[in-house]
């Protein structure tokens, strides 16, 4: 038996609250809105995306916030000190849900080459990172990578890694 109605070889039907949720991720997606905590070329590195070589208002990041309430994208950038730790503690817990992390280079990752008593080696046990981007400092093709990566699990409705609760024994 032969459909007669043509529009139904050419449309999708779908429900509207699974249309409102995928216009939900894509339009979160599209809108991250980073704030940036850190020193040293892996932070010059991200503020490079800015200029007209890089054009990362393409992507949809029009700016840094200064203000943890405005962002839900943290870049950390430079090494994480045992005094500059409290404070990036306290700008991730006043940040809107849902958080997504970047850690930005290798002193992000592991603290960089000149390990010493005032580097904290087990920050990202307390601050969940989402996506490591290795370098010293990272290439901005590289930041524009990890940012895609991001785009691309909001888009599956991906959980970021402060949504997942870890059972330790």
């Amino acid at each position: 038996m032969r459909n007669d109605f043509i529009l139904d070889e050419y449309c999708l039907t779908t429900k509207a609250s699974n249309f409102m949720e995928w216009v939900k991720r894509w339009a979160q997606s599209r809108s991250l809105w980073p704030i940036l905590v850190g020193s040293g070329s892996s932070a010059n590195e991200f503020y490079s995306l800015f200029g007209s070589r890089y054009d990362i208002e393409r992507l949809g990041i029009d700016g840094i916030k200064y203000s943890p309430a405005q962002a839900d994208l943290l870049v950390i950038a430079g090494p994480v000190t045992k005094k500059i730790f409290p404070i990036l503690k306290n700008v991730y817990d006043q940040m809107t849900e849902p958080k997504w992390v970047i850690a930005l280079g290798s002193e992000a990752i592991g603290g960089g080459l000149f390990q010493n008593h005032t580097l904290m080696d087990n920050w990202n046990e307390f601050i969940p990172v989402d996506v490591n981007i290795p370098g010293s400092p990272p290439s901005p093709e590289s930041i524009i990578q990890g940012i895609l990566f991001i785009r691309e699990r909001i888009e599956k409705n991906a959980k970021p890694k402060s949504d997942i609760k870890e059972v330790r024994y």
